[in-house]
């Protein structure tokens, strides 16, 4: 379905039925708009499709009464809404498919969120969840959890700058999921995420060094995984990738944090990846030559995770890169990029900080 919805948003997009407002720099669309006199049009067409309600107005809920809305809603979006515990009512909108709770001061959701079957989109980013039930596991139609808070957004982050959340033993048989990020690594929970085979999205935190060979057992089962995202527990812990020798062909992003004794060879074989950030790694040897082949690379960004004097690209390296980063390479003297290299170069920032 995703697939098919992508298609149709590009199509309007060539039509100039809709605007792009904002993408990534490797493409990625963020945001989007319309022409300013569709909007009335849209919102009354589907009103009498009973595509969605208002659910929202001058910052006031608006109780829902008609039982024709209550059991054909489908979209509910409460975003940036001053509430801090989990409506009762909404545990009775039985096709209830997308749910948005981000922004809000939402702190624990109830268990009687397990009636929501057929619930296919639960958004808390930025809410103050810190644990999901064990009712989760019967929302077996879910497709995208997306659960994560930024301590503080910037250039410099600290190292857990991200929170996830804990879930339950037996996230493996959320067979339907698409997208999982953040969540907090536990052994036993690391070694059942391979039953998860339709990720796109994957993130994980709080991993130690222990977990590295189970996490890259259930990855190399993630076939249509587009992006990565890995953190350890601490500064301390090391990252080992190494055991990974299959890695999604389809990857597109990667973020690792942590300490990496070594870049895992795995990453210059992806010909797919457009995106890769390294953070806190402390390499010893040059990443900016180990990844220089990876005819796709649009953005790269290194943030302490380099330990040496100097950086080199090769003539013909980086054919499409737009973003480069480099921050906090405390031990960097020299960056040598020879003619012909990264001539698609849009972006470049180099700081240390003091």
């Amino acid at each position: 379905m995703q697939e098919v919805a992508e298609g149709y948003l590009n199509a309007l997009i060539a039509r100039n039925l809709v605007q792009v407002a904002e993408r990534k720099s490797y493409g990625k669309l963020i945001t989007c708009h319309i022409h300013d006199l569709v909007p009335e049009i849209i919102i009354s067409k589907s009103r009498e499709e009973h595509f969605f309600a208002s659910s929202v107005e001058q910052n006031k809920i608006l109780v829902i009464e008609s039982g024709v809305c209550l059991f054909t809603t489908m979209v509910v979006d409460l975003e940036n809404v001053s509430m801090d515990s989990f409506p009762d009512s909404l545990t009775s909108l039985y096709h209830l498919r997308y749910l948005s709770l981000e922004n809000t001061k939402m702190k624990k959701l109830p268990n009687s969120l397990g009636k929501l079957k057929n619930l296919e989109t639960l958004n808390l980013k930025g809410t103050f969840v810190c644990e999901l039930p064990i009712e989760i596991l019967k929302l077996q139609n879910l497709r995208h959890l997306l659960i994560y808070r930024y301590a503080r957004k910037g250039v410099y982050l600290p190292f857990n700058a991200v929170d996830g959340i804990k879930v339950p033993t037996g996230m493996g048989s959320m067979r339907s999921l698409q997208k999982l990020a953040y969540i907090e690594a536990e052994s036993s929970v690391v070694r059942e995420l391979g039953n998860l085979i339709e990720l796109r999205k994957f993130g994980v935190i709080k991993l130690r060094t222990e977990d590295g060979d189970d996490l890259c057992t259930s990855v190399e089962k993630m076939n249509h995984l587009q992006a990565f995202s890995a953190r350890l527990m601490d500064a301390e812990e090391l990252l080992d990738l190494h055991s990974l020798s299959y890695p999604p062909p389809t990857l597109q992003r990667l973020c690792l944090s942590g300490r990496l004794l070594k870049l895992p060879q795995w990453i210059a074989s992806l010909d797919n990846l457009v995106s890769v950030r390294l953070r806190w790694s402390r390499l010893r040897d040059d990443p900016l030559k180990a990844l220089q082949s990876l005819p796709n690379l649009v953005e790269l960004f290194l943030e302490r995770a380099y330990n040496g004097e100097e950086l080199c690209c090769e003539a013909g390296g980086y054919p499409r890169l737009k973003d480069l980063s480099l921050l906090d390479l405390k031990e960097l003297k020299k960056v040598r990029i020879e003619n012909g290299a990264m001539y698609c170069l849009e972006k470049l920032r180099m700081v240390v900080k003091s």
